[in-house]
């Protein structure tokens, strides 16, 4: 134990733990999807809490509040629930929570009673408690601890087994969808329940090492908790990087479709007006709010008639614009001496790879051999 001691350790939890609580308010203030983005806050805020703790016990800030001690200790048994709600609140616009939840939080609450004994102490003999366990470097584990821990692990196991299944019904009902925002979703979702399960049964391999071969580690723990920060820098990043993940819900068909009024067509009609004569597609980062907000349009309702009247998702559609904007300059005599990338940054593409991947998907062929079909020298 580093008592009173700032090392790389401490600080790398601490600032995944920071990070958290600043996603988990991000989150919570987002009015957009609110019932999930509140859940998923709730989740990251927890794992922020116990990484706090942690962080207070490895440098020994600990003894000047003993109270704190085991604190957070209940939140690793709502996780499993935390994250089990946000996949049905994602996946399911019909989610609410109803009186008869409070049951999955029960692991949390009997755990709190238990310890309660322990939290009713006084910080004199919290730190005692502490440090007949610390003296040996922690390497005497009680085996309640134990059972705590494997415990966390079957409950959480069960959670993600649920929320995969729950997955797996929404994959079906999107089997035919062209909605890029869902299938967005939808792999956010398949990736995030494979990370927290690699994580899980990295936990378990650790504990079951502990029970079997009694040789315990302070690094495992930093190991541990390093892994959950670094989780919770991956939210931020997908968040970052996938805006749309927290934006509207599955409406699971409650919401009225814009293609059962004439308002469709009207709208597909401002679409290809728009896109002809301002030629948004040439601005490289344009996304789908700035041609909602271009159009007065609800960003749900551009979306869609996107996906259904022209039968592609959005980016498809701009990147269709695009394909076709870099083929006249190709084609145009006079521009023979552009380079190549001189063509794509002209048509809205962001780099030469990006070009060249999406005009052969559309065409069949490179940029270059399409120029040099039409000019021969």
């Amino acid at each position: 134990m580093d008592k009173g001691q700032f090392h790389i350790w401490a600080i790398l939890i601490i600032l995944g733990a920071v990070h958290g609580f600043f996603l988990s308010i991000v989150l919570w203030r987002k009015p957009e999807n609110r019932r999930a983005n509140r859940v998923f806050a709730l989740l990251l805020a927890s794992v922020s809490l116990h990484l706090v703790e942690y962080m207070l016990s490895i440098t020994g800030i600990i003894f000047k509040v003993p109270h704190l001690m085991f604190s957070t200790y209940w939140t690793l048994y709502v996780l499993g629930p935390l994250y089990y709600w946000y996949v049905r609140a994602l996946t399911n616009a019909e989610f609410r929570f109803r009186p008869s939840s409070i049951l999955h939080l029960l692991p949390a609450i009997i755990l709190v009673l238990l310890m309660l004994p322990f939290y009713l102490q006084s910080g004199e003999a919290k730190i005692k408690f502490f440090m007949s366990f610390a003296q040996d470097a922690f390497k005497v584990i009680p085996p309640e601890q134990y059972i705590v821990m494997y415990g966390q692990i079957f409950q959480i196991l069960i959670y993600l087994f649920l929320s995969f299944k729950m997955i797996k019904n929404w994959e079906e009902k999107l089997l035919n969808s062209r909605s890029n925002g869902q299938l967005i979703k939808l792999s956010w979702l398949k990736k995030a329940t494979g990370i927290f399960l690699g994580f899980i049964l990295f936990y378990a391999a650790v504990v079951t090492i502990l029970l079997l071969y009694d040789s315990y580690r302070i690094e495992t723990d930093y190991l541990v908790l390093l892994f959950l920060a670094l989780l919770i820098y991956a939210v931020g990043y997908v968040a970052l990087m996938q805006p749309k993940i927290f934006d509207e819900p599955y409406k699971n068909g409650t919401r009225k479709s814009i293609l059962e009024t004439t308002a469709a067509k009207d709208i597909k009609l401002d679409i290809i007006i728009f896109f002809n004569n301002k030629e948004p597609y040439l601005q490289e980062d344009l996304k789908i709010s700035d041609v909602a907000e271009a159009l007065n349009i609800p960003v749900h309702h551009l979306s869609e008639v996107i996906n259904q009247e022209f039968e592609v998702n959005f980016f498809d559609f701009v990147n269709n614009y695009r394909v076709e904007a870099a083929k006249k300059l190709l084609l145009d005599p006079k521009q023979q001496d552009l380079k190549i990338l001189a063509v794509a940054f002209e048509a809205g593409f962001g780099n030469k790879a990006t070009f060249n991947r999406v005009f052969k998907k559309y065409t069949g062929i490179t940029p270059s051999d399409f120029r040099a079909q039409h000019f021969v020298s």
